[in-house]
């Protein structure tokens, strides 16, 4: 086989390696700064235009000019412009490769894939088939798994959420290496660690095949110059890889292009009589390098076979013997990664008197209560963690931040969140882990969004991109774009963020990220809402809501079933609507979600039982207000907007001021933003009540213009639709005008809409266009009574 290499000036640049060398030093190179290098390079005989290296190295379009700068610089400075310039920028077009360069066709002295090399060194026994191929491990050190936490963003009544990234006896002799083939080139590279294949007991293998995988990632990582795969990105990339199968060559070669990755690590653990025997198997291109060791404990016989590998890698190296704790911790981690929550928990709790020795099992804790959304035992784990003045606890302290501010998040308490993730980057930065440090910017930047501080809150973003970039967490990059789309869809982008989430969903879906999945089609529905594709809305929701069954997260399972319930009541499904509601909200539901008492007063509304609203409208603000949290005040807002509708429709005047004067002493802090415009609109519609109809005029102008602001459209057509109503009523049509105008672009998707043009209409004496509001209205009814008024 050959493979071709450039060379220019000092330099040789291998693509199939992914390797930049001057002279013999390996130069580090970002993932993308090196693919428009190889690019431009393969492509030198002519200039490149903007776009199309923008699409052959990021697959889409929708890269800013800033990001592409920031990209070729690094190329720039990795190949020297100083010693004269490589990349020359076309003005008005793109950018060209001008250094004279030579392509070189090598012959490689390599093997197959899978196939052991002929050496005289002795090799693997044949009776022991090399080792399965299936997941990598984490880029982190004794972070088993990132939480994956949800945080509140509200678009207008609609509340969108940003991704919180997460967070012994003797030694054995170790067994000589196999020298199969010169050590690997390139070992600075990016390694992918599989899944172990385990030819033991069954209650062997279900925590070995995960938790000795993780415990080699570690090993690997450790000291900084190896980049190491997440295990949730190349777990789900293997999801269906079977725990002792063999993988083939095809599939191997899949994941590594697909990665990124330039080396695969795979591991192969069988009992012996002595105890444990572990083989090592590296891949790099087309080369294999092989290890064993052996060992009465599984951990000790994997130690024993990295141990020669790591000597290889950094020789002044040593890897320490595991604790008497190790594999208890390995099992944990096992759990973790499979998802398997239940069973960490109960690992936790059979060693529970090891809590008080060990911080790690603390940490391991708050991971569990938190991926389980018991955030509040999450935040008492964490805190006690960090202001445990031990050394093990302190080393342990960057994590334990990182935790508590994604329970803070949840809260969400985006202050306090801001706070936690400021401690966290503090302590990250010169840790090396980008894929932390890029989780905890990411955070901080979910957190200055949700403060509409959205200047920082992209500075932050930025800074995560990069990170995660050289830690190649493709799905941490997709987690981010979920945190970007929710900061465009709060300040009126729909259209960008629906592509971005998209986006998100497309890789997510890939790599088979279950939670973050469903907390990107989570997001997607209320964008859909917010551009009026209700039933585009619904089909999403249905198919969040088969793929939360899977999920041992019951917060995120009650958030996907209201945003079901929303596209349910958007399309007039009331029954089953009302079915969901009952369930969520009902004497057999295990709590109060303030959601679902908002979404029971507008499931009545929709049914026309205003005086049934009208009599749960006190009982409900008290429920929504007892439960913390800015999602908790904004449903808190809607049902006292909704109620206040409600009792002046039924002539209740003085309960419709009762509502409001308890939303304004229910208020944690004062209103402002929606909150502020709610109460404001509801009080127009006292006044109007009232008789006080300038007063009442110049609020509902100013609300609608508060909304209109913030551009959500279910906002919008509910303030112009009641507006428009008491407008009719006083048969004011000229100044009812630019109100109907208002509402007409919403006509063809909105049911609300409809219904008071097609009530306007009529009672202006507009025939024709009254009856082609109300052959809309009828489209979109659904269950909805069309003998009911506006």
């Amino acid at each position: 086989m050959s493979k071709t290499v450039y060379r220019f000036r000092s330099y040789r640049l291998d693509p199939r390696q992914r390797e930049l060398w001057r002279d013999e030093q390996l130069i580090a190179l970002p993932l993308k700064s090196f693919d428009c290098l190889v690019y431009l390079v393969e492509h030198r005989d002519r200039a490149v235009g903007r776009d199309e290296l923008i699409a052959a190295v990021w697959g889409r379009a929708d890269i800013n000019d800033h990001t592409l700068a920031q990209t070729l610089s690094r190329a720039r400075q990795a190949v020297r412009d100083g010693d004269g310039e490589t990349i020359r920028t076309m003005p008005r077009f793109g950018y060209r490769w001008v250094v004279p360069t030579e392509r070189v066709e090598l012959a490689e002295e390599t093997h197959g894939i899978g196939e052991m090399p002929t050496s005289s060194a002795a090799s693997v026994p044949a009776s022991e088939p090399l080792a399965t191929p299936a997941a990598a491990a984490p880029a982190r050190r004794r972070l088993p798994l990132a939480a994956i936490g949800l945080a509140a963003l509200v678009v207008s009544g609609s509340v969108l959420y940003l991704a919180a990234f997460r967070a012994s006896g003797p030694s054995p002799a170790p067994a000589p290496a196999v020298p199969a083939s010169p050590p690997p080139a390139g070992v600075e590279g990016t390694y992918l660690v599989l899944p172990v294949r385990v030819e033991a007991d069954p209650a062997d293998v279900a925590w070995m095949r995960l938790g000795v995988m993780d415990y080699i990632g570690v090993a690997l990582r450790e000291g900084g110059e190896r980049r190491v795969l997440p295990n949730d990105q190349i777990l789900s990339l293997t999801a269906d890889a079977k725990p002792s199968g063999q993988m083939e060559n095809a599939e191997l070669s899949r994941l590594l292009a697909l990665t990124g990755a330039t080396h695969a690590v795979q591991a192969h653990a069988r009992r012996t009589d002595a105890g444990w025997r572990v083989a090592l198997d590296v891949f790099h291109g087309q080369t294999l390098r092989s290890y064993s060791g052996t060992a009465p404990a599984p951990l000790d016989a994997v130690r024993a076979a990295l141990e020669p590998m790591l000597r290889e890698l950094r020789p002044a190296g040593r890897l320490a013997p595991p604790s008497s704790h190790e594999e208890v911790l390995q099992r944990i981690d096992a759990a973790l990664l499979s998802g398997d929550l239940a069973q960490a928990q109960q690992l936790l709790g059979a060693n529970a008197t090891l809590a008080a020795e060990d911080a790690r099992f603390r940490l391991r804790a708050g991971q569990v209560a938190l991926r389980r959304g018991r955030l509040d035992e999450a935040r008492r784990t964490f805190r006690a963690l960090i202001d445990d003045a031990a050394p093990a606890a302190r080393e342990l302290s960057p994590q334990a931040w990182l935790g508590l501010a994604g329970a803070e998040l949840q809260r969400p308490d985006f202050a306090a969140a801001e706070t936690a993730y400021s401690e966290a980057i503090t302590r990250l930065q010169e840790s090396g882990n980008q894929q932390l440090l890029g989780n905890a910017y990411a955070g901080r930047g979910a957190s200055y969004a949700n403060r509409e501080r959205f200047e920082e809150a992209m500075a932050d973003f930025g800074h995560a991109r990069v990170a995660l970039e050289r830690a190649e967490d493709r799905i941490g990059i997709a987690k981010l774009e979920i945190n970007i789309a929710a900061a465009d869809a709060y300040r009126g982008r729909l259209a960008p963020a629906l592509e971005a989430q998209e986006r998100s969903i497309r890789v997510l879906t890939a790599f088979g990220a279950g939670e973050m999945l469903l907390t990107a089609l989570h997001n997607k529905i209320y964008v859909q809402f917010g551009l009026l594709d209700f039933p585009g809305a619904l089909e999403t929701s249905r198919q969040a809501l088969e793929l939360v069954q899977s999920v041992d997260n019951e917060r995120l399972k009650t958030r996907i079933a209201a945003a079901h319930t929303r596209a349910l009541l958007n399309v007039g499904r009331l029954g089953e609507a009302g079915r969901v509601i009952d369930r969520y909200d009902g004497p057999a539901a295990a709590a109060v979600d303030p959601e679902f008492v908002m979404l029971r007063l507008e499931w009545l509304r929709q049914r026309g039982e205003y005086a049934r609203v009208a009599d749960l409208a006190m009982d409900s603000m008290q429920r929504a207000a007892a439960s913390e949290g800015f999602a908790s005040q904004l449903a808190l807002s809607w049902s006292g907007f909704i109620g206040v509708d409600a009792a002046l429709r039924v002539q209740r005047l003085e309960l419709a001021a009762q509502l409001i004067e308890r939303r304004t002493r229910l208020s944690v802090e004062p209103l402002q933003g929606e909150a502020s415009t709610l109460l404001d609109f509801s009080r127009a519609q006292l006044l109007q009540a009232r008789g006080r109809y300038d007063e009442a005029r110049a609020l509902f102008s100013s609300s609608l213009a508060a909304a209109e602001k913030v551009g959500e459209p279910s906002t919008i057509v509910a303030f112009a639709s009641i507006w428009l109503h008491h407008l009719i009523e006083r048969r004011e049509f000229d100044a009812a005008v630019p109100i109907a105008g208002r509402l007409t672009p919403y006509a063809e998707k909105d049911y609300f809409a409809a219904r008071a043009l097609s009530a306007y209409y009529r009672a202006s004496g507009q025939g024709a266009l009254a009856d082609a509001a109300q052959a809309k209205r009828r489209a979109l009814a659904g269950e909805r009574d069309l003998q009911l008024s506006p």
